[in-house]
């Protein structure tokens, strides 16, 4: 069929010259013409398996406030943390991206009940993809991670999403780090796990997020490339907690496979990361979250 199509093309150019065209240089124009369209399908092919900068049919949302408690987003006090700072928005999560470091700051969600069972229905997209909303000089490319020997982590979950659409989105680049595999497999996964476990009953806030506490920073894909976090930290925001006044607490874990996670509360993550998660609260009571199973 392509064959034919190309061929009928040529057939409409070659008919619109006045000059004649003999058999062998026609026949050169068809076999250029299959060409050219084989190589613009493969193409598109690519394009549609996320091997690109963006993948084409997947939009995202102008606004996403309802992740965050009280529809306010965590302020960073922490000035170089900020630079190149962005907001940008999923159907079911919100981030900030930071174009210094290629990757999220964080990533934030509104998990509930129904959030979790329309999820566990979803199959998993695995088309990662680069965010086509950042400049070149700001986004991870999947380049980036090629051969670097790190999983490309999410912050926000795909085993989350609660359809297939909010699946895709959760690929983009921009909700991905660079994770040690022997960590994002096993304590990790257990660790998310548990944070599911308790949005099956109750809904509450997740703020999911990367720390910088070593004084070598460690980079994949070049000088210039993606910066590769020391630690991960997950903060669960329990609105039902202490009769309703809410509650927080926070895992925390060093990007390595011979890790394990450790509960802490929200002052101290706060004081490490230089964040203030719930700008709107000025006193938040601990909670204690689940253990890891793994």
């Amino acid at each position: 069929m392509l064959r034919f199509q190309q061929a009928l093309g040529i057939c409409l150019l070659v008919g619109s010259l006045s000059a004649p065209v003999n058999a062998s240089v026609f026949s050169s124009l068809v076999d250029k013409a299959v060409t050219a369209g084989i190589e613009h399908a493969a193409t598109l092919v690519t394009t549609s398996t996320g091997s690109s900068a963006t993948r084409s049919g997947i939009d995202f949302p102008a606004r996403c406030e309802q992740h965050y408690v009280d529809a306010k987003a965590p302020v960073i006090l922490n000035p170089r943390l900020a630079t190149a700072a962005r907001h940008l928005c999923a159907d079911a999560f919100a981030t900030l991206h930071s174009g210094v470091a290629r990757v999220p700051l964080y990533s934030a969600q509104y998990l509930t009940p129904g959030h979790i069972r329309a999820a566990q229905e979803v199959g998993r997209s695995d088309s990662f993809f680069e965010d086509g909303r950042l400049s070149p000089g700001e986004r991870a490319s999947l380049e980036h991670y090629k051969g670097s020997g790190f999983d490309r982590g999410h912050l926000a979950p795909s085993a989350d999403m609660p359809t297939p659409a909010a699946d895709a989105q959760s690929f983009v680049l921009s909700n991905i780090v660079p994770q040690d595999p022997g960590n994002n497999r096993t304590v990790w996964a257990a660790v998310e796990a548990g944070v599911r476990a308790m949005a099956r009953h109750r809904p509450i806030y997740v703020i999911t997020g990367v720390l910088w506490l070593e004084s070598k920073i460690t980079r994949i894909g070049g000088d210039a490339g993606v910066m590769v976090p020391s630690h991960l930290y997950k903060v669960v925001f329990d609105p039902s907690a202490h009769k309703g006044k809410g509650g927080a607490a926070a895992y925390l874990i060093e990007n390595r496979s011979d890790r394990r996670e450790r509960q802490i509360t929200v002052k101290e993550l706060e004081a490490v990361a230089k964040i203030q998660f719930f700008p709107t609260r000025v006193e938040v009571a601990p909670i204690v979250l689940p253990r890891p199973r793994y």
